[in-house]
């Protein structure tokens, strides 16, 4: 089942403006901080300043587990974004996608992520291009470390 993510232009016109290159202009009560939680429906949740305040907000959301969490240096170190969602982790099989975001830039992170984990059973393929366009990994993976080939350069990605 695919739970597809809001288009840039769907986000802008559904969340009052959002805006593509600057989630903090979208909440700009929720979104200072370093560590960002979204939503797979597009939403900017909210920022934190520290890893540690971020997990402890997202342990508060009834229900909502996280996906990937995307990192904007190697090394899983710099600042964070971490995208999830109520509607429960990914399947046992690559064969079907479950979540997917079209535009990183949705949440300011196109071609910006230096290494990457997923959670809760999810296995990820990203794409140089935005809307699945590109290059693409080779297979399912459910993280990096050191994004040799892909540093940077991730603009859409699927999970399953």
């Amino acid at each position: 089942m695919l739970r597809k993510l809001a288009y840039v232009g769907v986000a802008a016109a559904t969340f009052g403006g959002m805006a593509v290159a600057a989630p903090a202009q979208a909440a700009p009560d929720r979104a200072v901080g370093a560590h960002c939680i979204g939503d797979t429906d597009g939403r900017l949740l909210s920022c934190h300043a520290t890893q540690a305040e971020a997990q402890r907000a997202t342990d508060g959301m009834r229900g909502w587990i996280p996906l990937v969490i995307f990192y904007d240096r190697t090394g899983y170190s710099g600042k964070t974004l971490t995208l999830g969602h109520a509607n429960g982790a990914c399947t046992t099989t690559t064969r079907d996608v479950d979540y997917a975001l079209p535009n990183l830039g949705t949440y300011g992170w196109n071609n910006r992520a230096g290494s990457f984990v997923t959670r809760n059973r999810c296995d990820m393929k990203g794409y140089d291009g935005t809307s699945f366009r590109g290059d693409a990994f080779r297979g399912w993976v459910d993280h990096d470390i050191k994004l040799v080939r892909w540093n940077n350069d991730i603009s859409s990605f699927r999970l399953s």
